[in-house]
């Protein structure tokens, strides 16, 4: 893959996972906030770097 082609890949990349993080923050609110930011945070996690073992 070229370097321009690798860095609009990047971009897209970096927007997409930007809008899950999003999209994921808003469900918490709409639901109350009631797993706690640290819970939440390692859940965005493991989506992230792959299941818990």
């Amino acid at each position: 893959m070229s370097l321009s082609k690798r860095q609009d890949y990047n971009d897209y990349f970096v927007s997409y996972m930007s809008g899950a993080v999003i999209n994921v923050q808003i469900k918490w609110m709409e639901q109350g906030m009631k797993d706690s930011p640290i819970k939440m945070g390692k859940m965005l996690n493991q989506f992230f770097f792959g299941s818990k073992k």
